[in-house]
């Protein structure tokens, strides 16, 4: 089947399926409701991760997948947080073993050419770092998952520049970017269009945190395929990943050192709802941050293309980090201080 295809039949699959799973989520409960935090009008089912699992399964069910039970239950966990409302520790605990399976298959061994040698990592410290690193990625797309089509989004860029990258486009590319994309659709306030119907939920972060991740384990490991290696620079993963990187390294710096209050505390003290308040436009806002995804990431495919050391890449992406943590602490202080006038 041309690839184009399967883009065109996962994107049409994905958009269909919203209409059974949006009742059977009416029914079961699964649907987010406003609050205090939340300006949405009504209840919106959240069925986003659902539709995105089943329909990249439906084309791959003849193919074997080492991480098919890890993708589910990455979403099975997701769904029963969305539901249940987890606690912050049952979560966690969620996603290490999630990761665990994960880390069983494949570890991140090299961090890159840094400072005049390759830093390698073995042993327990591979397997645990791996750990971190999945459970990182699966809590960074959850986090930026605060308007409507912001995750997946960037998971949507990311996955182009990732692939472009490596000039490497296979089924399984066409068939994600169609099961996103027939999502986003749904998803994503157009001008013809005032409202999402359906929210991804955490079922669906975490499905794409863990996909996102698994892919560039891979190929900053070194991917062999049919004689073929693809392979990308580890530290230019930071680049690739810098909007939900940042956005939760700098959220995490700014609550611990400056605002003394808990990371898992539910709060608008995010990038996203900074700018939008600022242009009052939640489209703008999401197309903002997309330019600001594909900037960090060109930039960093520009200066290894240009010859830099992959600790001036690392030193260029510490830069962006206490640039982005430094906005999102002036940008609290200066809300706050409107807000007690």
């Amino acid at each position: 089947m041309q690839s184009y295809t399967l883009f065109v039949l996962a994107t049409l699959v994905s958009l269909l399926l919203s209409f059974p799973l949006h009742k059977l989520a009416r029914s079961a409960g699964l649907v987010d409701r406003p609050d205090m935090r939340k300006s949405h009008e009504g209840e919106v089912p959240l069925i986003g991760g659902i539709i995105i699992f089943i329909t990249i399964f439906a084309f791959t069910f003849a193919q074997t997948s080492n991480y098919i039970a890890p993708y589910f239950l990455a979403l099975t966990l997701g769904v029963l947080d969305d539901r249940l409302h987890l606690k912050p520790y049952l979560r966690v605990i969620g996603q290490v073993i999630i990761a665990s399976l994960v880390a069983s298959q494949i570890q991140i061994y090299s961090l890159g050419s840094l400072f005049g040698s390759e830093l390698m990592l073995n042993g327990y410290a591979s397997y645990l770092f791996t750990i971190f690193a999945i459970v990182g990625l699966m809590n960074a797309m959850n986090l930026i998952d605060g308007l409507d089509g912001l995750c997946v989004s960037i998971f949507f860029v990311t996955l182009i520049i990732l692939y472009a990258a490596l000039n490497y486009h296979p089924a399984g590319f066409y068939i994600i970017t169609g099961a996103t994309l027939g999502f986003l659709l749904q998803n994503f306030r157009f001008y013809i269009k005032k409202k999402a119907r359906i929210f991804l939920g955490d079922g669906g972060a975490y499905l794409l945190g863990l996909f996102l991740a698994v892919r560039l384990i891979e190929f900053s490991q070194g991917y062999i395929l049919e004689g073929n290696i693809f392979n990308i620079s580890p530290v230019l993963v930071l680049f690739i990943i810098t909007v939900p990187l940042n956005e939760t390294l700098g959220v995490m710096i700014k609550r611990t050192f400056f605002d003394r209050k808990s990371l898992s505390t539910a709060g608008r003290d995010h990038m996203h709802y900074f700018i939008a308040d600022a242009v009052n436009n939640k489209v703008l806002t999401v197309f903002i941050i997309m330019g600001t995804a594909i900037f960090w990431a060109a930039t960093g495919i520009g200066l290894l293309m240009l010859g830099a050391t992959h600790s001036i890449l690392l030193a260029v992406y510490v830069m962006s980090l206490v640039m982005h943590t430094s906005v999102l602490i002036l940008a609290s202080k200066y809300k706050s201080s409107h807000t007690a006038v």
